[in-house]
């Protein structure tokens, strides 16, 4: 471990008495170099388990941080050092650079409401030409309130530093102002934060004695005095030359050819977490662990192999052998694999132990981690010399891996491909669903955009009417079948009997929707359903083919049909295809997915149409039991809210009245639909008022099976033959809400920004502890939970 001090605006790497002046970690973010400070970007909190360490019980609440708005509170704090001294009419603006940050953190909260303990995740993208930055942090607060002495920096005559100490009362002579002024602020309303985060559990009452005893305590004395210890594993960005940064040395680490070919590796894949080979510190116990947190000394309590030390050094949870609950332990995290990069050095990766998904790419760590631990078919699937977990495509083909449907393998192009269901003992329904790419990648942004036929009034093709949307060009998926879809118009899908093979008897045209990431469209996307007595012997011969479609002007009701004009005549457009092409392509998605038994429920509280507690207790009781459990089913939730006699506890403590519209379906497509076309709005309108804004809990309940062209690793992917009686099914289960209000005569879903002013005008005297509560669960359940 490392050992800083803090002094007043000063920090220092202390060795013994010795100190050597150092720039703060902190100072990449804070410019007063207040870890707190990361707490004023927080957002999306939510409580973890209470944790146990040094014979004290901590409560937790991890968050997200927010870069635009830490880049916010940055300004801030350098406006209020700098005050007097900038010229007038001067301000400042939010680093843009910090703006981009994005990170994760947790913060420990004893039983007196302080803060104890700090880990800090954080990535800086672009921190020059060469290099993104990141760094793990864990800070401990200790030495609260009044204390014999304390260590401060003093010259020690030689051109270097010492630590000596000094009594609280000299403390109180020297520089008192300056300590207090922007960093205790700052602390203040951090630490005002941090009760706000955890006083939604508290009796308010006891809320309000705690902050009244923090608040006296800032403005007896800074809270951390001036001295602060800080743990951290690394500070990995690259800071500019000129600064004075601690060294790899100065952690104990060793800088060699490994780490050198890590940092290249880590520009090409722009890495925003720990990715560099973890290295022990230098001060180590007789067993070799690290000395760092708490823990005894060779204890492991969760036997996960790394020792209780090693854990709280690393910010793992030493009672939980897999902290991030994403299905690979923390030992194997940590350790990490070794991969070469592309000069053959091996380079050694780990993952982020305390985030289910490292590189936040949509695939759990899990589903990224080879077997036989994971699900992956392998570690660099596209032999870009970066492992799954920090790879956010990791078949290379160009489709971000959580909008992927086949993330792990792309096809050769090809000009077909075919597609056969086989299974006479499945009795449910099939989707068939493709994502594509056109060998010429600008073709995806071709059905974008209007083509201007040039103004003429001869031809086959005319514009009359001096329109620039003349000629679209539609991407479509064109199938030779053996079967029509009884579903095809549902999916808008156009079928017509094949007339130029004797080996089909039809051809289907199945729209191509775009596939985009942020704007950029990356593949195209085809979806048919098949209903059960098709599923066993669909056959598909499929091609990607554009249809041109024009704009088909003519002169009709003309005053003097000899000479027809824009003057004399009215002008008719039929928009009608008048060629075809076909395109070379290539396939980086393909799945065929079984579904059956499908449950809907929608629940809501008419008699408390502008309350939600009670259906918060609904989602809570459901997160619990309903997602968690076999039983119960939600056949048996809806009845326990139609049962008069059921028992409070089965009701999850909801004692209002509960209107509840059960339904069954056959397949989860025509579930979503019905429910979102007509059975929420009938629902609303039953049971609510116009004036109301009513919240809805849905519940939904399938058997659903897949199977994946990742499969296929390594085989050719122009045929697929799936055996529907094969696939593995599962049941799966979702629950949501949803908030509404009536605008112009019909019900809306409102947005998660519009719900949350709604309950601030709903609740205009909204506490801390109010605020949190509607600010950490609305957006959870809008967006919904699944098992």
């Amino acid at each position: 471990p490392v050992r800083l001090l803090r002094d007043g605006d000063k920090t220092y790497l202390a060795r013994g008495d010795a100190l050597t002046p150092v720039e703060d970690p902190a100072s990449m973010g804070t410019p007063d170099s207040n870890y707190l400070g990361f707490l004023m970007a927080a957002e999306n909190q939510r409580e973890l388990e209470p944790v146990q360490a040094g014979g004290e019980q901590f409560q937790r609440v991890a968050f997200d941080i927010n870069g635009q708005r830490f880049a916010e509170y940055v300004r801030d704090v350098l406006t209020q050092q700098l005050a007097g001294k900038m010229p007038p009419g001067m301000s400042l603006a939010a680093p843009p650079q910090l703006a981009k940050m994005t990170g994760q953190g947790e913060l420990w909260i004893d039983a007196d409401g302080l803060p104890r303990r700090q880990i800090i995740d954080f990535a800086l993208p672009d921190i020059n030409e060469q290099y993104d930055g990141s760094a793990h942090m864990v800070i401990d607060y200790r030495d609260f309130g009044q204390i014999d002495s304390i260590g401060v920096a003093a010259p020690d005559g030689a051109g270097g530093w010492r630590l000596d100490q000094q009594q609280p009362a000299q403390l109180q002579l020297r520089e008192q102002t300056t300590r207090l002024s922007v960093q205790s602020i700052s602390l203040l309303a951090a630490v005002m934060f941090v009760l706000a985060l955890i006083a939604y559990r508290r009796r308010r009452t006891v809320y309000i004695a705690i902050a009244a005893t923090l608040i006296a305590i800032f403005v007896v004395s800074p809270i951390l005095q001036s001295q602060r210890i800080v743990r951290f594993d690394s500070a990995r960005a690259e800071a500019a030359a000129e600064r004075t940064t601690i060294t790899s040395e100065d952690l104990g680490m060793v800088d060699d050819s490994q780490l050198a070919a890590q940092r290249v590796a880590e520009t090409l894949q722009k890495a925003v977490s720990r990715s560099e080979p973890v290295k022990e510190p230098r001060a180590l116990n007789n067993d070799g662990t690290p000395i760092c947190g708490d823990g005894e000394i060779g204890l492991d309590s969760d036997g996960d192999g790394l020792g209780d030390y090693q854990e709280t050094c690393y910010g793992t949870y030493y009672l939980e052998p897999d902290s991030d609950s994403d299905g690979i332990t923390d030992t194997l995290e940590i350790s990490g694999t070794v991969l070469t990069d592309a000069d053959g050095n091996p380079v050694t990766w780990t993952s982020n132990a305390i985030r289910a998904d490292s590189n936040a790419d949509g695939l759990t760590d899990y589903s990224e981690w080879p077997a036989p631990y994971g699900e992956a078919p392998s570690w660099d699937p596209d032999g870009d010399h970066i492992p799954n977990t920090w790879d956010s495509d990791n078949d290379g083909d160009g489709v971000y891996d959580g909008i992927d449907l086949s993330p792990y393998t792309v096809s050769d192009y090809m000009k077909s491909f075919s597609v056969n269901t086989t299974g006479g003992n499945y009795d449910g329904y099939e989707y068939i669903e493709v994502q594509l790419q056109p060998q010429n990648q600008d073709h995806l942004r071709y059905s974008t955009t209007y083509l201007d036929w040039p103004d003429d009034d001869l031809g086959q093709i005319m514009d009359l009417d001096g329109s620039t949307q003349d000629v679209q060009l539609a991407p479509v998926l064109q199938v030779y079948t053996n079967v029509s879809p009884q579903l095809a118009d549902k999916y808008g899908i156009s079928v017509v009997e094949a007339t130029d093979t004797p080996f089909y008897d039809y051809v289907m045209y199945i729209p191509l929707q775009t596939v985009t990431d942020g704007g950029n469209v990356s593949a195209f996307y085809a979806k048919a359903a098949y209903t059960p007595d098709e599923v066993a012997g669909v056959q598909w011969q499929a091609s990607l083919v554009w249809i041109v479609q024009a704009a088909l002007d003519q002169y009709v009701n003309c005053a003097n049909p000899d000479q027809p004009s824009a003057t004399t005549c009215s002008i008719e457009t039929q928009k009608l295809p008048v060629q075809t092409y076909n395109d070379t392509f290539r396939l980086t998605g393909l799945n065929v997915t079984k579904s059956q038994n499908v449950e809907m429920g929608i629940f809501g509280t008419p008699d408390s149409p502008n309350e939600d507690k009670s259906l918060f207790n609904l989602a809570l009781g459901m997160a619990a039991a309903f997602l968690n459990n076999q039983h119960p089913d939600l056949q048996e939730v809806q009845q326990r809210f139609i049962d008069p006699s059921t028992p409070p506890a089965e009701r999850w403590g909801v004692t209002t009245r509960v209107e509840v519209d059960y339904s069954v379906y056959p397949h989860s497509d025509e579930a979503w639909a019905e429910t979102n076309s007509s059975k929420t709005f009938d629902f609303l309108n039953t049971w609510y008022q116009p004036t109301d804004n009513p919240s809805l809990l849905y519940a939904m309940q399938q058997d659903v099976g897949a199977f994946s062209m990742d499969s296929m690793a390594g085989q050719p992917m122009n045929s697929f033959t799936v055996s529907m009686d094969t696939i593995h099914v599962i049941t799966q289960r979702a629950v949501k809400l949803n908030t509404y209000g009536f605008q112009s005569s019909q019900w809306v879903g409102l947005t998660i920004n519009e719900t949350l002013a709604l309950m601030q005008e709903r609740y205009p005297d909204m506490t801390d502890e109010d605020e949190f509560y509607v600010n950490f669960f609305y957006p959870l359940w809008q967006q919904g939970n699944t098992s």
